[in-house]
């Protein structure tokens, strides 16, 4: 089957790398997994919703690709607002090409191509023999930064972690079925609202019967407490092995703490976008000030609140400007969805901005468990007190 993303070729692009590939099959002629197929939607297919565009692209990969069984059609968020005739068209076209063209949304799309690429590393990887602590980290994305923090604690503590996600290696696939408990990432240890939760934990669990333990590493005491979560499923040597962990890393803390809350403490860091208490703990261990959309917490400790209205939710640029202007911030953090304000803006204005921001967003961040704690201290350090701020007056 190949998959057709439906909707603009942004959100194409976002969704092809969303997929896992079938290992050991020739791409184009045995699979069509890494392919990226998409209708590059634009303004003016808007007045029928994309429908013409859609049956043109399912009879060009009909034409290109004869050899494919069939099509799935993954479709993007503005699709369904447009009011798309998708299941219409992949029913007319079924009948007329005579194979298979199946509508399905973004995710679930993904879950069908994960399914078969895990079978398919099966396949192609037969385990020959099997690990008691062989633990399984699934993702969608690609997460350097978030899985060797996580994946180092792991074998810290005597375990074997697994990767499940983009670009993960034919042998790591094959081996999910096999392991033996799912680390699932969520806002809270032991989230029990579903909202909390991420990733591909649940489709694991019912895939394989797999047990989930819901982790979160967004803070020095999460950590803790997802550390202890994990030791709980498992003998009293993985147990004595995360109390050793858990000494070690919070040692680190300390002395994190030790050296940069002299240099950060009583310094503003401004950010409009909602944090939880787990992501706000490692700026008030450095001794941060922090304001949001609804006010700052002033030098003397009092909460103040700007002249004018800031909504964060529906951002108003002189708003923005009076906030920023008025409150005076060390640090400026990624404001909304990016593109009204991003990390470059802020540069323009004057203003300090992280690198790489946003880096709240709970999937992709960096700075998670003891060691992201002592990056993100650094990181902080090198922003709010670098050498250059007193040498030039903004704008420049």
């Amino acid at each position: 089957m190949i998959p057709l993303d439906h909707g603009p070729v942004g959100c194409g692009a976002y969704g092809q790398t969303m997929r896992l590939t079938t290992p050991g099959q020739l791409q184009g002629v045995e699979s069509f997994s890494a392919l990226h197929a998409c209708t590059d939607l634009r303004s003016e297919d808007i007045g029928d919703a994309g429908d013409r565009r859609l049956a043109r692209a399912i009879d060009e990969i009909a034409e290109l690709f004869p050899l494919a069984r069939g099509t799935v059609i993954a479709s993007e968020e503005p699709m369904p607002a447009l009011g798309a005739n998708i299941a219409g068209i992949a029913k007319a076209k079924m009948a007329e090409q005579r194979r298979l063209i199946l509508p399905l949304c973004g995710y679930r799309s993904w879950v069908v191509e994960t399914a078969a690429t895990l079978r398919a590393a099966e396949l192609l990887h037969p385990l020959a023999t099997s690990n008691s602590k062989r633990v399984v980290l699934p993702y969608s994305r690609e997460a350097t930064a978030l899985v060797w923090i996580v994946s180092k604690l792991l074998m810290e503590i005597g375990l074997e972690p697994v990767h499940e996600m983009t670009q993960s290696s034919a042998i790591d696939l094959a081996r999910v079925s096999d392991c033996k408990l799912v680390i699932g990432f969520a806002s809270k240890a032991d989230a029990l609202d579903e909202r909390l939760r991420g990733g591909y934990a649940d489709l694991l669990h019912r895939w394989f019967a797999t047990p989930i333990v819901w982790t979160c590493f967004e803070s020095p005491s999460m950590t803790t407490a997802s550390l202890r979560s994990i030791a709980k499923r498992f003998d009293r040597r993985v147990a004595r092995r995360v109390d050793e962990a858990i000494v070690k890393g919070e040692a680190l803390v300390a002395k994190t703490i030790e050296l940069y809350r002299p240099r950060l403490e009583g310094k503003l860091v401004l950010f409009f976008r909602p944090m939880t208490e787990a992501q706000l703990e490692p700026y008030r261990l450095l001794g941060l000030r922090i304001g949001d959309a609804s006010g700052w917490t002033g030098k003397t400790g009092k909460q103040r609140t700007p002249r004018l209205k800031c909504d964060g939710d529906d951002p108003d640029e002189r708003a923005i400007d009076s906030y920023i202007s008025e409150a005076k911030p060390d640090l400026v953090m990624h404001f909304g969805n990016g593109e009204t304000r991003g990390e470059y803006e802020w540069r323009k204005r004057g203003q300090v901005a992280l690198p790489f921001s946003p880096f709240f967003d709970r999937k992709g961040n960096a700075f998670w468990g003891y060691d992201g704690f002592a990056c993100l201290a650094a990181a902080l350090d090198r922003a709010m007190n670098a050498t250059w701020r007193d040498l030039v007056q903004p704008p420049w």
